[in-house]
């Protein structure tokens, strides 16, 4: 008898990209590599900043981490 295919095993969730499962991190790092490098920097600075304003009106730590970390704590 052979094994089924269970997606939601928790072995395919990584708690080291928040819990992600193993399909949602190869999609994010393909887009990731579609993206020349010198337009890399902008985005990354786009998303600093867009998760600093997002982490203060919603009051959540993890959007302001990512801010300091990304745009330098400035």
């Amino acid at each position: 008898m052979q094994a089924t295919f269970n997606k939601n095993d928790p072995k395919y969730h990584y708690l080291c990209c928040c819990g992600a499962h193993v399909s949602t991190i190869a999609r994010v790092l393909i887009v990731l590599d579609l993206i020349p490098l010198e337009y890399f920097f902008y985005i990354s600075i786009g998303i600093a900043y867009g998760c600093g304003v997002y982490g203060v009106f919603k009051q959540s730590r993890t959007p302001l981490l990512v801010h300091t970390i990304l745009g330098g704590g400035g």
